[in-house]
């Protein structure tokens, strides 16, 4: 599989992950403590998503973003990086 067509597909999937967690029972009661911690690659999802999440949910989520494999990597390999959800 082409780098273009790997980044489209693990795009896709995390569009799909957070279409997902928008669609689960939560009452605006529950999520008034919540918080997703996503690590991703920059602007692999539209600027609207995390907005919409929200709103949806009530879950506040901490959107942080990587420039390249090697942040990820030393990230993860330190431990405890807190995060819910990484997108590699």
């Amino acid at each position: 599989m082409s780098a273009s067509h790997l980044r489209h597909a693990v795009t896709g999937a995390a569009v799909l992950v957070m279409t997902g967690l928008s669609t689960w029972s939560v009452t605006p009661a529950q999520a008034a403590d919540s918080e997703l911690n996503v690590y991703n690659w920059s602007d692999y999802i539209a600027k609207d998503t995390v907005p919409n999440f929200e709103k949806q949910t009530g879950i506040h989520v901490k959107y942080d973003n990587y420039d390249s494999d090697d942040t990820l990597q030393a990230k993860l390999l330190a431990g405890s990086s807190g995060y819910d959800i990484v997108v590699p």
